[in-house]
């Protein structure tokens, strides 16, 4: 309907007004969408200070045996998840992860793929996908350029190649 509004409103404007053929953006956005651009445009208002783990961490807490999470080989409850998830993060600090350094999470798709996510975030690390997939050389590279220092990965995914790497 809007857009049928805004055609007819040109041809009677164009037909009215012979200098608007040669002008640009002749056909304004409807009032509700300029409103609802206008305030999706509001960046002034005070942001939540939430990192991206902390809805998952809270809803833990929350329903820690409430399902989280169905695959194929396995079924967790936000508390078996939390707890899979803090053991990585507390393998991550013992060997050495400082805050904010680049962990490779080379998996592919899976329970195993949450965990290690989550396990980055809260040991304070930041995570990088690598698809496990990728042939080997794609994989050495992408691990070079983000200069990563620990690789989280599946058994059998790791190929002899990457695993010899300094990670």
């Amino acid at each position: 309907d809007a857009m049928f509004t805004a055609y007819c409103d040109l041809i009677e404007r164009l037909a009215d007004e012979p200098a608007l053929w040669e002008s640009r953006n002749v056909v304004p956005l409807p009032r509700d969408m300029a409103h609802r651009r206008e305030m999706m445009n509001q960046t002034a208002h005070h942001q939540m200070d939430r990192r991206l783990h902390a809805a998952f961490v809270a809803q833990a807490f929350k329903q820690p045996h409430a399902t989280a999470v169905i695959a194929p080989e396995r079924t967790l409850s936000y508390d078996e998840l939390l707890s899979e998830s803090v053991a990585v993060a507390d393998w991550l600090i013992q060997n050495g992860l400082r805050t904010g350094s680049l962990v490779a999470v080379l998996t592919h798709k899976g329970w195993e793929q949450i965990v290690a996510v989550y396990g980055v975030l809260l040991a304070g690390g930041a995570y990088m996908p690598v698809d496990a997939d990728l042939p080997t050389k794609r994989q050495q590279e992408l691990l070079r350029i983000g200069q990563v220092q620990h690789v989280l990965t599946q058994p059998g995914v790791l190929r002899d190649e990457i695993s010899a790497g300094e990670y």
